[in-house]
């Protein structure tokens, strides 16, 4: 999120349907906060953030968790998905996979481009990320009273500065989680629910082959005041 986000901008898209990505970020920077919902599915659980608009709509962002480690990701445009998959390497790592697709039109040459460094900043050796834990991750504090809220750049490494600052095993006995988290709860219950059952002979969800993943859909959207999610 930027501080410029916080200057209103595509009004007219304040109606029923999918907003501009700019009407977007300005409702994110304009109201903070959201009521967080979560829905079991037989794969896993939808998570539902509603925040006001200025008109009195919501804006609905929908984020779907297939067990045990892909995550559909909110999108802005009708027809395209991203999908985050983060596979255990061993107790310490995790491969990060990210994955962006387009069911009406495939991306140009120039959006793969723009994709690709927009995703991550690499070194001259094109395999050490030039934003890292031994750098502060080029933490800004400049940009952070002036332009960008976070002071990282660009947002994906926004995301490795929080997962990657926590150490590679955290005592949770000093987290202090709140409804904001409900997501992080959810997943916890489900994946310790689901080594248990596994250790009676019960096989985890989702691990069949039947996911329906051509239906999953994840979705940033405005509905009308009276309206479910």
């Amino acid at each position: 999120m930027n501080h410029a986000d916080k200057v209103p901008v595509d009004l007219d898209t304040d109606r029923p349907g999918y907003c501009s990505p700019a009407f977007s970020r300005y409702t994110l920077a304009t109201y903070r906060y959201a009521r967080i919902d979560i829905q079991d599915t037989d794969y896993g659980f939808r998570l539902i953030a509603e925040q006001p608009t200025d008109k009195g709509n919501k804006h609905i962002r929908i984020n779907c968790h297939v067990l045990p480690y892909s995550s559909f990701i909110a999108s802005q445009q009708p027809g395209q998905q991203g999908v985050l998959i983060h596979v255990p390497v061993d107790d310490d790592n995790c491969f990060r996979i990210s994955i962006q697709f387009r069911a009406n039109q495939p991306f140009s040459g120039g959006e793969r481009k723009e994709r690709r460094l927009s995703s991550m900043y690499m070194e001259a050796d094109g395999k050490t990320r030039r934003n890292r834990a031994d750098n502060d991750w080029n933490l800004d504090c400049h940009a952070q009273k002036n332009t960008i809220l976070a002071g990282i750049w660009p947002f994906a490494d926004q995301d490795y500065a929080v997962t990657e600052s926590m150490g590679t095993i955290l005592d949770r006995t000093k987290e202090h989680l709140y409804g904001g988290d409900a997501a992080i709860i959810r997943v916890r219950q489900m994946l310790g629910q689901a080594a248990r059952n596994l250790q009676e002979g019960i096989e985890p969800p989702a691990t069949n082959g039947n996911v329906p993943y051509g239906q999953i859909r994840a979705e940033e959207i405005i509905i009308g005041p009276d309206d479910d999610a």
